[in-house]
Formats: structure tokens, sequence, C-alpha cells
């Protein structure tokens, strides 16, 4: 229990930091790209969806947050219906990316959005790690 405070303290400055160097890089690459964003507006439903799923499992796995659900009679955040209905939503628009005018045009801009998936993927991740982390630490905090 006393590790699982401290890797979520840990975890929620780092992610801060990390979501904001992130953000950073990623208006910078949107900036860059000519052709191609539909991709981007795809991409920020799907990469924040991919992302909470991935912060979920890191925080069953790293920090205990299956027993702190068990505890209060929760449900895991990526086994609710709306969840599945927004991955449904952003999965559609993504595949609307394929139209030939939505697709980026350039080799440069295919580079530049594949980039851009990583680092909006990345960021909002560290988001939801840094969400995650607090409601894990307020449980914690609430149970002693």
């Amino acid at each position: 229990m006393a590790l699982s405070i401290l890797i979520t303290i840990a975890a929620v400055p780092a992610a801060a930091m990390i979501s904001l160097f992130l953000l950073w890089i990623s208006l910078r690459i949107v900036g860059r790209t000519v052709s191609g964003r539909y991709w981007i507006a795809a991409w920020i439903p799907m990469g924040w969806l991919a992302s909470l799923a991935l912060a979920e499992w890191l925080a069953v796995n790293l920090a205990g947050y299956r027993q702190i659900l068990a505890r209060y009679q929760q449900v895991p955040l990526t086994e609710l219906q709306p969840f599945y209905i927004l991955w449904a939503v952003a999965f559609a628009m993504l595949l609307a990316g394929f139209i030939p005018r939505l697709r980026p045009q350039t080799r440069s801009d295919r580079i530049n959005l594949v980039a851009f998936s990583l680092c909006w993927m990345g960021f909002t991740l560290s988001v939801n790690i840094c969400w995650l982390g607090f409601m894990i630490f307020m449980s914690l905090i609430g149970s002693v």
C-alpha cells in the first residue's frame, strides 16, 4: 500500500512535465503539416481513448488499481458502454480519413502525422495517468 502511494505521488509531477512537453511538440508538428489535417482531427479522440485504456492497464499493473476498484465496488473505466460507443465513433472517423482528398499528400506530411499521433497519445496518456493517480491517491487517503 505504501508502494502504491509512492508510485502515485511520483507519477503525477512526472506526467505533468511530460504532458506539457508532448503538447508543445504536437503543436509544432501540426503547424508543419500542409495536407491531411483531417487525420489530426480524427486522431484526437482515438488517441485519447487508446491512452485511457493504456493508462488503466498501467494503473492496474503498477499501482494496484484493481484492488481499489474492488474495495469500492466500482467498475473499470474501459468497461463502460459509453467508452465502447465513443471508440466506435472515433474509429469510424478514422476510417473516413482514407478518402483520397483527406489523406496526407506528401511523405513529410505522413511522417508528421505519425509523429503527431504518437505525441498526442503520449500527451493524453500522461494526462490520464495524472487523473488516475489523483483518483488512486484520494481513495487511498480516504481509506486511511
